[in-house]
């Protein structure tokens, strides 16, 4: 097989010239190209490098990553690599090849399998496997072997056990620990029927042709494919071996039809009255087919039974559909999701996938999840992309990034497979063969033929003729037959793998937690003999009582210590905090109170550690910013005349008809404009200075009472774990102490620190400049001196008199933005410190809860350890009646236990 490495370099011109070559060179194998491990994605890759469409068709390509596979030959490893190019070079397509995985990887399985899809290597021809896998396909020999005498075992138990009553343990301890863990193993030995019907569920979104995948896998078309909305219900389809006949069960009712036509007319006028229901939805169809149904070349899932889901689309709104399907998804044995080439990981989709992500992870169900890219056959007519192993990389990187680490994803087009059985019950075309050109003219001639052609006979005839097209024009395949046009849509690929994935690998993940499942009973049953020690309780109970009493007391004591009374704080647990004249408080060993420690804030505030400027000091800084520009080097009174004049043109083109109000206006705007580019220096210093002196200053005291917090929760934590291990020493082995568990990153996160808007405060002081300004006189002065009012339509010389009229007056000015400013600076420290003693309340209100909480539970852990040794001190010869009923029980179980070990370790526990 030849093999092409590719460094993956796309800018590289002899790259792009080699891989266009080995496509020119119409003598030589074209053969197979392994992108660098080290290398860009595919789909990236593919994106950028410089190919014609024509060779992106064609190009099949894969990316390189080390892995140790065993090539497996009879049962034993023959050979090994140790990458996808080594494994490329090795195999030979032509015959069906085992491998396994040594690092017992999930997601390096996935992976091979996938590498080998984007190849369009026939993957129905390998049987990969991790090499733990050949252990639980062992245990699922055993199990298929004795699962009936097993059940048989535990059916038996289960009824002798009926007559079995205590006086010393009670019957709903008896259920709880004997009864109901039998019960639920029997239920899951029938449920390991393997003569059962496995379940695969379709799911997707609407309008992603979900229908149609679901109608191919039946061989006829039931399922209805041209509703606007989603599925509204669950269809159920079931084949049967009875009589030729359909049946619908639904709504309460069954119906029997004599062909699958009126089946699907059925169907169909049912899902569009559901289009008028208020909430889309309707009751659940069951379908049954007969099952010697004629195919049509698809594969048999006669044995299967297929559950075509309701889409999530309304979800955001009302929820039912997205329920059902989860339901129906949970109870499948294979899930099948459909995503749209074009609109593909929709926001819809994605919210779905994430959700259905965790149904998947607690079944531990790897290989059940099979996405496909279904209508790949827009790429012929799109002006997308036009290669399907990119877009296939680039969703399955998006899928890994949602969760689905070793997910596997196909492409498809449902359509051309479908048009290619529904074409042969057409006149004319039963027997379609012969070369491509006869094809693509008999479908053409049949096509153009007279009115006994349906139309949607002729959109059959005419999508098919485009197939072969499009097959022959863009991928330089010219196909001579229907099986051709199948095989090249992905479906029969899909179809084989569904039925692979059923028949192996999801019945070992079903058997593997089932039988998780009975072990985890079966733990059960063995905890109710040996969680009962009582022969050693006898025999020590005296001895535990004075162990019970010490811990007891010993508890108390450190409690105590730990928890001050009224949630106060001991100050050596952090020094940060300072007295309100600035001393340490860590010096003090006795608890202080929250109302010193609110203190603090506004001592930390204003002097913070390391020699940082205060608060005051830095607000001050940017008032003063505000006059550097405009007072001492008068740049202000010049920006303003610039504007006076640039704004003037107007006015002079006007001549004498330019009023006093206009200059006003135009003067007043420029006097603004100068103030909000200062203000702006101003906002622009509070939020490299200010602010984040006072975040600094919140998250660090925030910090500290976030530090303290964990020190208790980690000494009583210490506590409990002390007084259990005495506990254990004393014997008791089931009582547990637990104290309450408390994430205290709530206190210390910068991000939820609220600040003021600070801005706010300077904004209302600047508008109140302008409402003094008409009561100083301001624009009185401003227009008074030696010109007359005609002089304004000469520029310099009367913006020499706004000049010396500006030195003159601005003094005023000045006092009046310096007062402003000044009330702003006092308005904004008012609130940082009104806003930080906030927070600093709001801590310790949710400080005092969690004292009070650990506190309570403290008492509430003496309360049981009194109760415990009241009761050890009663019970010595109730146990020992208690101790013989356990050794009866466990001698009733001792030989389904044993049967159950044998079936699921092995006679030498492999």
């Amino acid at each position: 097989m030849k093999v092409h490495r590719l460094a993956g370099n796309y800018s590289d011109h002899k790259e792009v010239e080699f891989i266009q070559n080995a496509f020119e060179d119409k003598t030589a194998e074209t053969g197979y190209f392994v992108l660098a491990e080290d290398a860009c994605p595919i789909w990236e890759y593919l994106k950028n490098i410089n190919l014609t469409n024509g060779v992106l068709y064609q190009l099949k390509i894969c990316k390189d990553f080390k892995a140790d596979i065993g090539i497996v030959t009879d049962g034993r490893v023959v050979a090994a690599v140790h990458s996808i190019f080594e494994l490329v070079k090795f195999i030979d397509i032509k015959h069906k090849v085992s491998l396994t995985v040594k690092d017992n990887n999930q997601r390096t399985l996935s992976n091979i399998y996938q590498q080998l899809i984007y190849l369009n290597f026939p993957i129905n021809k390998f049987d990969i496997f991790l090499e733990a896998e050949y252990k639980d396909f062992n245990r699922l020999g055993r199990l298929r072997r004795g699962a009936k005498t097993l059940l048989e075992t535990a059916d038996k138990l289960t009824e002798d056990l009926k007559s079995v009553h205590s006086e010393v343990v009670s019957e709903d301890y008896l259920k709880t620990h004997v009864r109901e863990p039998l019960k639920n193993i029997a239920e899951r030995l029938t449920e390991l029927s393997f003569e059962k019907d496995i379940k695969i569920a379709i799911a997707a979104t609407k309008k992603t042709g979900k229908s149609v995948i679901v109608n191919s896998m039946l061989g006829v078309e039931i399922a209805p494919t041209s509703v606007d909305l989603p599925t509204p219900n669950a269809c159920i389809y079931k084949a049967h071996d009875k009589n030729d006949f359909y049946t619908l069960e639904y709504n309460g009712k069954t119906a029997a039809y004599n062909s699958f036509g009126e089946l699907h007319k059925v169907i169909v006028a049912e899902f569009d009255k559901a289009q008028k229901l208020k909430n889309n939805s309707i009751p659940d169809m069951t379908i049954s087919y007969p099952k010697n149904l004629s195919k049509k070349g698809a594969a048999d899932f006669g044995n299967y039974i297929i559950y075509d889901t309701p889409g999530p689309d309304f979800a955001a709104s009302k929820g039912k559909h997205r329920e059902c399907a989860k339901e129906n998804i949970e109870l499948s044995d294979v899930t099948v999701f459909a995503l749209d080439y074009e609109k593909h990981l929709t926001d819809g989709e994605v919210a779905f996938l994430k959700e259905v992500k965790s149904l998947f992870a607690s079944r531990k169900k790897f290989y059940s999840l099979i996405f496909v890219l279904n209508k790949i056959d827009v790429r012929y007519t799109s002006s997308g992309d036009k290669s399907v192993v990119r877009m296939l990389d680039l969703v399955r990187c998006k899928l890994i990034e949602l969760g689905y680490d070793d997910c596997i994803i196909l492409a498809a087009s449902a359509l051309n497979y479908w048009d290619a059985c529904a074409v042969t019950d057409i006149d004319g075309c039963g027997r379609l063969g012969g070369d491509y050109a006869a094809i693509v003219n008999t479908l053409a001639k049949i096509a153009d033929s007279g009115d006994d052609i349906t139309d949607d006979e002729r959109t059959t005839l005419s999508n098919l003729e485009n197939a072969f097209k499009n097959m022959s024009k863009f991928d330089r395949i010219k196909s001579d037959s229907l099986d051709m046009i199948k095989d090249y849509s992905g479906i029969t690929r899909l179809h084989s793998y569904i039925q692979y994935v059923a028949q192996t690998k999801a019945a070992a993940e079903k058997f593997k937690h089932i039988s998780s499942e009975i072990d985890t009973e079966c733990t059960k049953l063995r905890n109710f003999y040996n969680s009962n020690n009582l022969e050693e309780e006898i025999r020590n109970g005296k001895a535990d009582i004075g162990k019970l009493k010490f811990a007891v007391r010993k508890f108390d004591e450190r409690i105590s210590y730990t928890f001050p009374p009224k949630g106060e704080i001991y100050p050596y647990e952090i020094d940060f905090f300072k007295d309100s004249d600035g001393t340490e408080l860590s010096s003090e060993r006795e608890p202080v109170s929250h109302k010193r420690l609110a203190a603090s804030f506004l001592v930390a505030l204003g002097n913070i550690k390391g020699g940082a400027p205060t608060l005051s000091s830095i607000l001050k800084g940017c008032a003063e910013t505000v006059f550097k520009d405009i007072y001492n080097e008068k740049t202000y009174a010049k920006k303003a005349v610039e504007d006076v004049k640039s704004n003037f043109k107007t006015a002079l083109k006007k001549k004498h008809t330019a009023e006093k109000s206009e200059l006003e206006k135009i003067l007043t705007d420029s006097v603004k404009a100068a103030l909000k580019r200062n203000d702006i220096e101003n906002h622009q210093a509070l939020e490299t200075e200010v602010i984040p002196l006072y975040k600094s200053t919140a998250s660090e005291l925030l910090l500290g009472y976030e530090c303290i917090l964990n020190l208790r929760s980690d000494k009583a934590k210490k506590y409990a774990d002390n007084l259990r291990k005495s506990f254990e020493e004393a014997g008791i082995q089931e009582f547990n102490v637990e104290l309450p568990k408390f994430k205290f990153a709530f206190l210390y996160d910068p991000s939820e620190i609220k600040i003021p808007d600070l801005s706010s405060v300077f904004s209302k002081e600047f508008d109140k400049i302008f409402s003094n300004i008409s009561k100083m006189g301001f624009w009185a002065k401003f227009f008074s001196g030696n010109w007359s009012f005609g002089d304004i339509y000469d520029i310099e010389k009367y913006s020499q008199t706004l000049i010396n009229n500006f030195d003159m007056i601005s003094g005023g000015l000045e006092i009046s933005l310096r007062d402003a400013l000044e009330t702003s600076c006092k308005a904004a420290k008012d609130a940082l410190i009104k806003n930080l003693d906030d927070t600093n309340k709001n801590t310790v209100a949710q400080t005092e809860t969690f004292v009070a909480v650990c506190t309570n539970t403290a008492l509430m852990v003496k309360e049981s350890i009194e109760n415990a040794k009241t009761a050890k001190e009663g019970d010595v010869e109730e146990k020992r009646k208690k101790y013989k009923f356990v050794k009866q029980i466990e001698k009733m179980t001792e030989e389904f236990m044993k049967s159950w070990k044998n079936i699921s370790e092995g006679e030498n526990g492999d």
